[in-house]
């Protein structure tokens, strides 16, 4: 009954999420449209790694001293956690093919570490969009499937992640 839409506008990179997703009239269920709220930075978009780690400590009732986060107020993002505590279900959406930036799949974990902080209270899933192109589609995989980004092994039936030693550009 809630989505967040981080970092980006997802509407320009995938302008029927709206019309499809959000407020699908020939959908099963026939519920008033899901809010979507975007959490949006002011500045450049590498600037949503800092508010996803600020969401996370204010998740986890760490102190905070800073009263704006990338132009977003503190006061916003409590107000956004308990929204989203208060939701039956939410979902947080991002526009993984947007985040081009060094690494970026940090910020991808951290999405998911938050995700996962909420899920001992809440019910929250996370919902990367692609663009179509595989490596964006193998990440999105990699981050549903075991909770982080690639540059991970399988062994044994578990995941060792590593973003430094199985780093691509290393090898």
């Amino acid at each position: 009954d809630l989505i967040i839409a981080l970092g980006t506008d997802i509407t320009s990179s995938h302008p029927r999420f709206i019309e499809r997703v959000v407020s699908n009239e020939t959908s099963l269920f026939k519920n008033a449209p899901t809010p979507v709220e975007y959490l949006l930075t002011t500045g450049n978009i590498q600037d949503i790694a800092a508010v996803i780690n600020v969401l996370n400590a204010l998740a986890l009732n760490k102190p905070l001293r800073a009263e704006c986060i990338a132009g977003i107020t503190k006061a916003y993002l409590m107000s956004l956690l308990e929204k989203i505590k208060a939701a039956k279900y939410c979902v947080i959406v991002w526009s993984a093919s947007q985040l081009h930036f060094p690494h970026a799949e940090l910020t991808v974990q951290s999405i998911v570490r938050l995700i996962a902080t909420l899920n001992q209270t809440s019910r929250v899933a996370g919902f990367p969009l692609s663009s179509g192109d595989g490596d964006t589609s193998v990440n999105a995989a990699s981050a549903w499937l075991t909770g982080f980004a690639t540059r991970n092994r399988f062994n044994n039936g578990e995941v060792a992640y590593n973003n430094q030693q199985f780093c691509s550009q290393k090898r």
